[in-house]
């Protein structure tokens, strides 16, 4: 009989994995910011290219899970934009103000080269909250 071979994880499944436990492990929405009824997240990206990756937008809820670390969109990247820190600003002290910002992916890519080079993807993020009425 014989045994399938176990496949190696590349460093970008690994890091899939690591934000799928990180996210499993994250406390509630509802019970980190209990007056919060709606957090949403708008994403939209640049690569310096025609056809950029395409917007995303979330909505997070009471039941969901205090997790705002996203993926570059480019699947042959193993970046993440972590947001926590922004929303956090963001719901700091009761204020339900919008928040915009930027940040670079700081991933690294293949693409169809040989050696591995610098993600150019930027994401500019807008950030609002609702509370319960």
């Amino acid at each position: 009989m014989k045994l399938a071979s176990r496949k190696l994880a590349t460093p970008s499944d690994r890091q899939r994995e690591l934000r799928r436990t990180d996210r499993v492990r994250a406390q509630l929405m509802r019970e980190a910011f209990p007056d919060l009824a709606e957090l949403r997240v708008e994403m939209t990206f640049a690569d310096g290219t025609a056809t950029p990756p395409s917007a995303q937008a979330h909505a997070f809820y009471p039941g969901a899970r205090v997790f705002f670390r996203f993926a570059c969109p480019c699947s042959d990247c193993g970046g993440e934009f972590d947001l926590t820190s922004a929303i956090g600003a963001a719901l700091a002290g009761g204020k339900r103000a919008a928040t915009d910002g930027r940040m670079p992916c700081e991933g690294m890519r293949r693409g169809t080269q040989a050696e591995p080079f610098p993600c150019p993807v930027s994401l500019r993020y807008r950030i609002t909250a609702r509370d319960e009425p």
